[in-house]
């Protein structure tokens, strides 16, 4: 049984943190799509998190979203996967994994979704950690304030 709509602490493997000191940011977003990565390092963000989650999963599609504040606005309006909002509702997968790899505390950028109750929570940023929510629940993210990136690695799923 996933546990969802709870924040789990991670500790990054080599492989992240690699690829994390590789990310240069000249504009205010940048995002890089799961399968622009080679078949390895796919496999490995997936092992990485059935281990985590003690699942096996099918990733449909994932996405690096890095983020830096240079005074624009950066938020993520209200969504979900399965089409309300901004979304264009073509994502596959029952559940969402929304990971954050990097990005400064106490700088914005926090997560929020509305519960089974109705009620809005928010999550901090505070990397490394991962929330697991299904695809209808409607979330958005705040505007980031910090200077170093907010990195943040997302992806819809089944479980096998």
């Amino acid at each position: 049984m996933l546990t969802l709509n709870k924040p789990i602490n991670i500790t990054l493997p080599k492989f992240l943190i690699d690829e994390l000191s590789t990310i240069k940011l000249s504009e205010p977003f940048k995002q890089k799509f799961y399968l622009a990565y080679s078949i390895e390092v796919q496999t490995m963000i997936k092992e990485f998190i059935e281990n985590i989650i003690d699942a096996k999963i099918k990733i449909s599609e994932g996405w690096m979203n890095c983020v830096v504040y240079q005074g624009l606005e950066n938020s993520f309006d209200w969504h979900n996967e399965d089409g309300l909002g901004s979304n264009d509702g073509l994502n596959e997968g029952q559940y969402v994994c929304i990971m954050w790899l990097a990005g400064e505390t106490n700088k914005g950028g926090a997560f929020k979704y509305i519960n089974q109750e109705g009620e809005i929570v928010i999550v901090e940023l505070d990397p490394p950690s991962l929330i697991l929510v299904t695809r209808e629940t409607l979330h958005c993210v705040d505007t980031y304030l910090g200077t170093s990136p907010r990195i943040s690695f997302n992806f819809n799923f089944d479980t096998e």
